[in-house]
């Protein structure tokens, strides 16, 4: 995670997504830009946050460690999304492990700047306490998407959400590799995501060559997917 001193920038991004009226411009020189390859951790989850996160470009996944100690997908976040903000008003650790999922750029505010100008905003709160709402929702949804329905939805639910033109048909460099850590995200096992994956293939769903998973039958996943989504 790389971080960048651009003002302007941050200015162009927030006023991008219509925030720039819930800040004091004053404010600004002080809110942090970083820039994330695929596969960077933002945060992990038990780490104490210092700052309030805004996905102003990219996607990111957000997962949750089980007892056990494999990790399961919750959902994936696009720009614009805000994390941190059940830590903001708990002050708790992280609940969540989020992680890039492509090439991102995040605005992060720190807690004790937002403690001091903006937790008795109105405008400020009001728009926390919406996002607040929408992630009760998400986070009911993923449970309920977790617990009732089977690897097969859940698995083309992924593929159409990993993937990298969302007005195409390739997923997302989806490499055979990562079909462990990929089960443990679903839920599942390595062999029973692999006789999936292969039942996919006789129905002509995907296509498994040279180590990569593409989307040749983009209608019969989201079919299958039956209204599933990860985010």
């Amino acid at each position: 995670m790389e971080r960048i001193n651009n003002l302007r920038k941050v200015r162009e991004f927030l006023e991008q997504h219509d925030l720039l009226t819930l800040f004091e411009l004053e404010h600004l020189s002080h809110f942090n830009l970083y820039r994330l390859e695929k596969g960077d951790v933002l945060y992990s989850e038990g780490e104490q946050l210092e700052e309030l996160k805004v996905l102003v470009e990219g996607r990111v996944k957000v997962m949750k460690t089980l007892p056990s100690g494999s990790s399961l997908l919750l959902r994936f976040n696009d720009a614009l999304s805000i994390m941190g903000e059940v830590e903001l008003v708990t002050r708790k650790p992280a609940a969540n492990t989020v992680i890039s999922a492509r090439e991102c750029y995040v605005i992060g505010i720190s807690f004790s700047l937002l403690y001091e100008f903006y937790y008795h905003n109105p405008l400020f709160l009001q728009y926390i306490n919406q996002y607040l709402g929408h992630r009760l929702y998400t986070s009911s949804n993923a449970a309920i998407l977790n617990a009732l329905t089977k690897v097969e939805n859940r698995f083309a639910s992924f593929l159409i959400a990993t993937r990298s033109d969302h007005a195409g048909t390739n997923s997302e460099e989806f490499r055979t590799e990562n079909l462990m850590e990929t089960a443990e995200l679903l839920g599942t096992s390595y062999r029973h995501l692999n006789r999936v994956i292969n039942e996919f293939v006789e129905k002509q769903f995907v296509e498994k060559k040279n180590g990569r998973i593409t989307i040749t039958d983009l209608a019969k996943l989201e079919e299958l997917a039956d209204g599933i989504k990860y985010e």
